[in-house]
């Protein structure tokens, strides 16, 4: 993965002056349909910083052998 990292002082950036979403409320591991009209650009830049933060328990449980560093 290679996203920004959302933090206090960046997340404001990102949700004001990039085009792609930053929603922080986001379950990164819920299981989603896809869109195939869906513009790549609609992708949620928040979600590389929840999964390596507030979902990274559930990720080492769900995906064991992908060693987060």
């Amino acid at each position: 993965m290679v996203e920004p990292a959302i933090t206090l002082l960046s997340g404001p950036f990102w949700r004001l002056f990039h085009p792609e979403p930053v929603d922080m409320t986001a379950d990164p591991l819920a299981e989603v349909t896809t869109d195939p009209d869906r513009h790549p650009f609609d992708s949620n830049q928040a979600i590389p910083t929840l999964l390596c933060g507030q979902y990274l328990e559930r990720m080492d449980q769900e995906f064991p052998a992908l060693k987060s560093i």
